[in-house]
Parts: structure tokens; C-alpha cells; sequence
């Protein structure tokens, strides 16, 4: 049962599982609430729970500190008898329902709920957690339910800041998009790194150093993110990005995940040689090329062939330079095309 009351603004605490120290405000989204308490007023709709003589927020922490940085004295709220287990239910849909929301505040969530799980004595595995949050989906070809993406994202994020690799901070201010792409693509990596430790008896150093590199490149592309320089759908490819580049300073000389890296590209120069798109504009162009006599055409198929030159340049001098580092000759016959050494 649930009723609306006027409580005093100064009687509303926060949800007992909403850390502040941890995970503080973020300003630009208080600021919006802001202008729009000034232009429309408060909504209502923020459910709460009556402790004695005060109120507890389910959710809307955000909202409550706009409306006390406007002025307001006292609001108007939907008040419900709830568990603890319900306050964190709340909590976490709410904000799950924003894939764009801040990623610590779903992460927030999740540490609450590994929390109360352990001071109940129940399960605390990660499909225990999503499960008491109700972070889990159906898919058709799976005959149960599986973790969402947020799920995911939060329980590697939680493992990869008691690792030590990242902390909130690093992930603080990106979006719960951008978040799963880099924490799933930072713990992968990692994982291989230790497969491949196994199967090639890398020392414990050269483990720890590839580790390194990785976790550098992830808070390189989360502070890249938080800049707005990457997309979200860009941020796994820029975490590899990264860790090449970061691998190739002189005090990291060696690349981690090496079998990893040599896959990937490969699979990314047979796309653009063999399948890609542009191939079949380029062929389109070339049937018509005959026909095409106006000025501006003539200036574009030159920028065609300059740039084709230019891409054929740069492709055979490193092919030459990776010959020449295997001792071994470059394959000339392009017309038939082979994949050479991809690993598998």
C-alpha cells in the first residue's frame, strides 16, 4: 500500500545502500534537474520508505539534491512499507532503465546488493546478484534466463577494481554503454594474457607487464570517452588500440595477447581486401571510368588513384619490413589471395 505525502526536505536521507563517498554527485545531471525544477516544477513520483520519524529514498537521489539546491522545503512523495531487498530492486531499476545513465550508479546498485546478500547469508554469485535485481534477460535460442548487459558490465567491473587493475574513479562520468564495452574488452584481454601465460610459460613478470599495458589503455580510453572523443560503440577497438600503442614505448617493448592482435588484424585486412564494400564502388568505377570525361570526374578518379597508390605504398612497405624480420619473401601473387598464419 502507498500514499502521498508533503515530508520535509530536511527529513529525506538516502537509501541506505546509495554511497556518496564513493560514488558522489554528478553535477551536469543536477544542473539539468535544476532548470527543469525552475521551468515545470518537481515531478512527483519518488518513492520512498518512513524510518521512525524520517524517509528513505528507494530512488532519485539527484532529484532531491536539485530541489534542495533550488530552495524547496518540503515535496511531495509516494511513501510505501519496503525491505531492504526491495529499496535496492527500486534503486537499480530505476536507473537501469537509462542505458546513458552514469555506469556508477548502476555499479553503486550492485556493490549494495553483493552487501545485503552477504549480511543475509544467501548466495552471493553474480547470477545471485542479477537475479535479486532483476538485471537478468530472456533470449530465444536459451531455454533460462541470463545476466543482462549491465549485469555483466557491473560484476566484471567489480572483480577488475579488487584486482586492483581499475578504480570508480576511472570509470566514473562514462555511460553504462561505453562502460560494458570497456570493462568486457579490459577483462577479456586480461584473460588471454593468463591463457596464453599458460600455454607459452611467460614468467610472472612478463604477465604482470602485459597486465599493465592493458589496464593503461583502458583508462586511456575511458578518459577518452569521458572527453567525448570516442564513441561507445568504438571503445572496444580503442582499448586494443591503446594497448598497442602503450606496448610499443620503449619500456613496454613487448605486445601482450600477441596471438589475439595477429587475429584481429588479420581478419580486418582480409575484410577490406576481400569483402569489403568499397571494392565493389571501386569495380563500379572502374566499368564506367570509359564514360566518365567531365573535369570533376577526372579529379576524382585521380584522388581514387593517388589514394589507392598511397594505401598500396604503405601495404608493401610493411609487408617487405615484416619479410625481412621473418627472413622470408612477401607473397606477390595477388590473384590469389591467401590467409597466411591467422590464428585460429
Amino acid at each position: 500500500m502507498s500514499k502521498l505525502l508533503n515530508v520535509p526536505i530536511r527529513a529525506i536521507d538516502a537509501n541506505p545502500f546509495r554511497c556518496l563517498a564513493e560514488y558522489p554527485w554528478i553535477e551536469p545531471k543536477i544542473e539539468a534537474l535544476q532548470r527543469s525544477i525552475a521551468d515545470v516544477g518537481f515531478w512527483e513520483g519518488v518513492i520512498c520508505r518512513k524510518v521512525g520519524d524520517r524517509f528513505q529514498l528507494a530512488f532519485g537521489h539527484h532529484r532531491i539534491e536539485a530541489a534542495k539546491r533550488e530552495g524547496l522545503t518540503s515535496l511531495r512523495l509516494v511513501i510505501r512499507d519496503l525491505t531492504d531487498e526491495q529499496m535496492l530492486q527500486f534503486m537499480g531499476r530505476e536507473n537501469g532503465e537509462d542505458y546513458k545513465s552514469d555506469f556508477n550508479i548502476m555499479l553503486n546498485t550492485w556493490d549494495g546488493a553483493v552487501e545485503y546478500l552477504s549480511g543475509t547469508g544467501s548466495g552471493t554469485t553474480d547470477v545471485d546478484v542479477a537475479k535479486m535485481l532483476g538485471w537478468m534477460e530472456r533470449r530465444p535460442d536459451r531455454k533460462s534466463p541470463r545476466m543482462n548487459h549491465v549485469a555483466v558490465a557491473c560484476a566484471n567491473a567489480r572483480k577488475l577494481s579488487d584486482s586492483g587493475h581499475l578504480s570508480k574513479e576511472d570509470l566514473a562520468d562514462i555511460p553504462v554503454s561505453a562502460a560494458e564495452k570497456l570493462v568486457t574488452a579490459t577483462t577479456n584481454s586480461l584473460k588471454r594474457i593468463d591463457k596464453n601465460a599458460e600455454g607459452f610459460g611467460h614468467t610472472a613478470e612478463q604477465v604482470a607487464s602485459a597486465k599493465e599495458t592493458v589496464v593503461k589503455a583502458a583508462k586511456t580510453t575511458a578518459s577518452k570517452v569521458r572527453k567525448g572523443k570516442i564513441a561507445s560503440n568504438d571503445v572496444a577497438k580503442e582499448v586494443e588500440k591503446q594497448t598497442y600503442k602503450h606496448a610499443a614505448t620503449p619500456k613496454q617493448p613487448s605486445i601482450p595477447d600477441f596471438s589475439g592482435f595477429v587475429k584481429t588484424l588479420s581478419d580486418s585486412l582480409y575484410k577490406i581486401l576481400n569483402e569489403d564494400a568499397n571494392q565493389t564502388k571501386i569495380e563500379a568505377i572502374i566499368k564506367a571510368a570509359s564514360s566518365l570525361q567531365s573535369p570533376e570526374h577526372k579529379v576524382g578518379l585521380e584522388r581514387i588513384m593517388y589514394d589507392l597508390s598511397s594505401l598500396s605504398g604503405r601495404a608493401s612497405a610493411a609487408a617487405k619490413l615484416i619479410a625481412k624480420i621473418m627472413d622470408s619473401k612477401p607473397v606477390t601473387d595477388i590473384n590469389q589471395p591467401k590467409r597466411l598464419g591467422v590464428v585460429k
